[in-house]
């Protein structure tokens, strides 16, 4: 996969959306921004926050965590970038191509800042007590 032309979140998005039978107002009006806000997320001109991708994530019944990083990397490569996304120079994602073990990914975590483990870790906490 070829991470720097890669832009997967939108088109997932608007596919979950659509599955679920949803218009982009009710996705809207769940995340509390306007219908537009929302469909820049479709249409790829800017990324969600990692609270609205946890939201995005438990309405469209869908992890979008991994797509979410692969556009962050996207949104980076080509000056987009917001600063409140998951993004570090020495990525973690190459290796989640690869068929990786638990131990090469956590490597690779390692290498992320701080503020990033962060967000990451928070996630699956979020994940993890959704599926208790």
């Amino acid at each position: 996969m070829d991470i720097e032309h890669s832009n997967p979140l939108p088109k997932l998005l608007k596919y979950y959306r659509q599955k679920k039978k949803l218009t982009q107002q009710d996705v809207a009006k769940e995340l509390a921004i306007s219908r537009s806000g929302y469909a820049n997320y479709e249409e790829g001109r800017c990324l969600p926050n990692i609270e609205q991708i946890w939201k995005l994530s438990k309405l469209l019944e869908h992890d979008l965590l991994f797509a979410y990083t692969l556009s962050s990397e996207y949104m980076a490569h080509y000056g987009l970038r917001k600063t409140n996304m998951v993004y570090d120079n020495v990525s973690y994602i190459p290796s989640m191509d690869a068929h990786f073990h638990a131990a090469e990914f956590l490597k690779m975590y390692e290498k992320l800042t701080p503020r990033d483990q962060t967000i990451i870790l928070d996630y699956m906490k979020r994940k993890l007590e959704e599926e208790k």
